[in-house]
């Protein structure tokens, strides 16, 4: 008989980037639905509890708690991380509930943005022509969006600015100062510590809000897609294939909140906006595109390959 032949693993890196990025977009959409009858302090503790938890019996069942003295050496970046995620967390809730969801998305791409930047000032990378024009793409997009816009979708974007810079901050600190914390790990103490810091926020000013159950359970389902499953599927696709590639197709998530928006709530930003943010996806990718043809990262490829 002949021997069958094998897909290579890349397609189901690529497979498995796509998923997780289809997945973690459902979250802008549970987001905007319960966020409707509950304020964004309480959905934050409930939404990333929610998900420390399912990182807890995940890593139990897999036998991959952390270690206590890698959580005592780390304690520093790793509070720094969770303080960060806290603040980013606030507010792009509040971004979602005051505006659709599909125009966050779009403003979401800046991240990509502030990661480059962050990384050329405080990594030393260097920048390439076509990195400088992915970066010129993304920043006529986020003006297109907010040209002729009223005074709630610029709060937006000043939210989004300092949101955007805030998840860029977090990546850089766990680049830098976390290597040896697993991905796991890392998903816990991000998602508990997130929580637990809002908690006690939210506590000492009066914002606690009781969700209906109704809302516990799209917040449990949401979870359990969002932070949790698309995590896992994320990080099994690094490991078959390019961090560049898989970032590429994350690139892609703006659009898939987009169609869920269309068919799930039946709204769409203005057609400028929906321009801009297209525009915006296009600098992501020419960006990332450009940084995974330069020579530092094809050095550190081949390094990698190496040590394989």
């Amino acid at each position: 008989m002949p021997q069958q032949r094998r897909l290579p693993t890349r397609f189901l890196g690529y497979g498995l980037a796509l998923l997780s990025t289809a997945i973690v977009a459902t979250t802008f959409i549970v987001s905007k639905a319960v966020l409707k009858t509950l304020n964004p302090e309480s959905f934050s503790i409930l939404w990333y509890g929610a998900a420390a938890v399912y990182a807890a019996l995940y890593g139990h069942v897999r036998g991959d708690t952390p270690p206590a003295r890698t959580l005592r050496r780390q304690w520093k970046p790793l509070l720094a991380l969770a303080c960060t995620n806290a603040l980013s967390a606030l507010l792009w809730f509040s971004e979602i509930k005051m505006a659709d969801p599909a125009l966050v998305s779009f403003f979401g791409c800046m991240s990509t943005l502030f990661a480059v930047l962050l990384g050329v000032g405080l990594l030393g990378e260097q920048l390439q022509h076509q990195e400088w024009a992915g970066a010129a793409l993304i920043l006529a997009g986020v003006l297109m969006i907010t040209y002729y816009s009223d005074r709630v979708v610029l709060l937006v974007f000043i939210m989004a600015l300092g949101n955007t810079f805030l998840h860029a901050s977090g990546a850089v600190i766990a680049k830098c100062a976390v290597g040896d914390v697993t991905p796991l790990t890392l998903t816990l103490v991000r998602a508990g510590g997130t929580s637990i810091i809002i908690l006690i926020v939210t506590l000492l000013t009066g914002r606690w809000e009781w969700p209906s159950i109704g809302a516990l359970a799209l917040i449990a389902l949401g979870a359990l897609g969002g932070p949790f499953i698309s995590h896992i599927l994320f990080y099994r696709a690094l490991a078959l294939i390019d961090v560049s590639q898989v970032s590429l197709i994350n690139a892609t998530r703006p659009l898939f909140v987009l169609l869920y928006s269309l068919l799930l709530l039946g709204s769409l930003p203005l057609l400028h906006q929906i321009a801009g943010g297209l525009l915006s996806i296009i600098g992501v990718v020419t960006l990332l595109s450009a940084r995974r043809l330069a020579p530092a990262y094809q050095a550190e490829r081949v390094v990698k390959q190496k040590e394989q």
